[in-house]
């Protein structure tokens, strides 16, 4: 199975969507449909304090906390889910970096993988933010990484507020080594060609990211596996003048294989930031993986309908000659009394009926099963349902066309 490990930025767990009252977001049907896609989700900039728990069914939840700000808010903040039927393979370790990221660990005797493998979600606020919570915190990832790539394989995404434009996540020339006293099991830096649809410039947040890639020997992804060539925006917020991408994912060079697929989501009005995602090949043991999520039941055939002027009609076909000397066949062709015989000879006259109802009368129609409808609540009426119908239609777009700036002004004046 590939098992799916995604980063959102939500921007706040609560919301007010009436403007008065706070509700939580993890109980819109946009939210469940978005992050029940996914495995493992680390939920950034949750912006509520450690007694505030947040709640995701299905999902096992871990969550870290800033304290709050001298304008008496709350700020930052982690919460992991994991989905209840892998919460015995998956340990979320004991946070050293305070409230700016969080390592999750993938048990490699669960998962039946070669190692255990390491995730990391991180936020990294914006310059205004202060070092502590900024850019300091790149080199207290970069501290642990070296410490969990010699245990297993690492994977980070997360939030970074970095602008790396096309620049360089590797050493560039690495294979000239003349005249340099190498070590002898020195690894070259292989080049890597990389897309971007952000145009922002080089920021310091971009070279501190690009910096922690080198000496590690990490490399970005956005831009580089399938589902997302071209280095999709991730970021539209409205105060932006166009849309950047901020929000990355990484794996170490010897396991960037690994990764079969990195995505970027269409934009949501629950976030200014896309939910982006990685997806891993794994097999967990079936005695500890719940088997309802691997048996993909068969829908129930089609009955017949029944019509009285055709019996004579479907009797003719039952006494078809052929058919009868078929049967016979197979009970005078060496048939013994034992399971398998009398099992072929019951699919033979079972066949025989189907067959004859199929040539004389019609079908129910196809029996669709009726989808649960999301609850919006009991003030949530038709036209509210066509605006939100609008306003899904419209981020679609502004994903697929970051740069229209009309698109995006209608977007913003809608989704208020």
């Amino acid at each position: 199975m590939k098992l799916s490990v995604a980063s959102w930025n939500i921007n706040g767990i609560t919301h007010k969507p009436d403007q008065s009252n706070k509700v939580s977001k993890t109980e819109d049907p946009v939210f469940k449909e978005y992050v029940n896609k996914h495995d493992i989700v680390g939920i950034l900039e949750t912006k509520v304090g450690k007694n505030d728990k947040i709640n995701i069914d299905g999902y096992h939840t871990f969550q870290v906390s800033r304290k709050k700000s001298k304008n008496n808010r709350f700020f930052g903040g982690i919460c992991v889910a994991v989905k209840e039927s892998l919460a015995k393979g998956v340990t979320v370790l004991t946070p050293k970096g305070g409230s700016e990221f969080v390592w999750v660990k993938l048990d490699r005797f669960f998962f039946n993988i070669s190692v255990d493998y390491y995730v990391c979600f991180m936020y990294v606020s914006p310059d205004k933010s202060g070092k502590e919570f900024g850019i300091d915190v790149y080199d207290k990832v970069t501290d642990e990484l070296s410490l969990y790539s010699a245990k297993g394989k690492c994977i980070l995404l997360g939030d970074m507020n970095a602008h790396t434009h096309l620049a360089s996540d590797f050493i560039v020339n690495d294979e000239i080594s003349e005249g340099l006293d190498l070590p002898i099991d020195y690894t070259v830096d292989i080049p890597m060609n990389r897309r971007n649809c952000d145009r922002s410039k080089l920021n310091d947040h971009g070279k501190a990211l690009l910096d922690m890639c080198i000496s590690s020997g990490f490399r970005i992804l956005n831009g580089r596996k399938i589902g997302d060539m071209l280095g999709d925006c991730t970021y539209f917020g409205p105060m932006c003048k166009n849309p950047t991408l901020i929000d990355y994912g990484l794996a170490h060079n010897d396991n960037f294989k690994d990764v079969n697929i990195f995505s970027v989501q269409d934009l949501s009005y629950l976030s200014d930031h896309c939910l982006i995602y990685a997806q891993i090949s794994v097999n967990p043991r079936l005695a500890d993986y719940q088997i309802d999520s691997i048996i993909k039941l068969e829908q129930i055939p089609r009955k017949y309908i029944w019509e009285d002027d055709r019996e004579g009609i479907y009797l003719e076909h039952l006494n078809n000659q052929i058919v009868h000397n078929k049967i016979m066949s197979n009970l005078l062709n060496n048939f013994e009394i034992n399971h398998d015989d009398i099992n072929k000879l019951e699919e033979s006259v079972t066949k025989m009926y189907i067959t004859a109802a199929e040539k004389t009368f019609r079908r129910e129609k196809k029996f669709c099963t009726a989808k649960n409808k999301p609850n919006y609540g009991k003030h949530f009426d038709k036209n509210c349902l066509k605006m939100l119908k609008e306003i899904k239609n419209m981020s679609r777009k502004l994903s697929r066309c970051p740069n229209d700036s009309e698109l995006r002004k209608s977007y913003y004046l809608n989704r208020m």
